[in-house]
């Protein structure tokens, strides 16, 4: 099972009709993606794909087009304990380092504030199994890769983000008339 993250841009800035643009951008994933047996959901700023690896390469062109979230990224989900966090943190980590990086930084977001750490503490706890194992050197103002962690619903790690198209989901507006003279 793989599990993509979309994060939701310029709808945030939306005031109470946010969840109309929310439902939009749910309903244009899932029918982008009715032909596959990827679940899809929404939750907390998050946009959120669960799919088989059959699937990856459908998922992956659709939040590459996919209208309404500012970038992706394929993830590694664990469970939320620091202990389970770090061994995933290390995990991408010797991915980074296959791929030539030296260095390292993490950047860490908690959204569930009920996990006992804050979002520094879950860096440097992330951080301190990769740089006790000597694979990376931490370098905090310019790093070869970035790990992000971020602890929602579940505890999401990736290192690379991409892109995507920007705006509202398609969908949203009406019809206009504009008349020059």
């Amino acid at each position: 099972m793989m599990t993509y993250l979309g994060k939701i841009g310029e709808l945030t800035l939306k005031g109470s009709n946010i969840h109309t643009f929310e439902k939009l951008l749910l309903k244009n994933t899932k029918e982008y993606l009715k032909d596959t047996g990827a679940k899809v959901s929404l939750h907390a700023g998050r946009l959120y794909i669960d799919c088989e690896e059959k699937d990856s390469e459908q998922v992956e062109f659709t939040l590459r087009h996919l209208i309404g979230i500012t970038g992706w990224a394929q993830t590694k989900t664990s469970e939320k304990t620091i202990e389970d966090i770090q061994k995933t943190v290390l995990e991408t980590a010797k991915e980074a380092v296959q791929k030539g990086a030296k260095s390292f930084k993490i950047e860490a977001k908690r959204g569930d504030k009920k996990f006992p750490l804050n979002s520094y503490e879950i860096a440097c706890q992330g951080a301190s199994l990769v740089y006790d194992s000597g694979l990376m050197e931490v370098n905090v103002h310019n790093p070869d890769v970035i790990i992000y962690v971020e602890v929602r619903e579940r505890c999401f790690i990736y290192s690379v983000a991409e892109k995507s198209c920007r705006g509202l989901p398609v969908g949203c507006s009406n019809k206009g008339l504009l008349l020059l003279s």
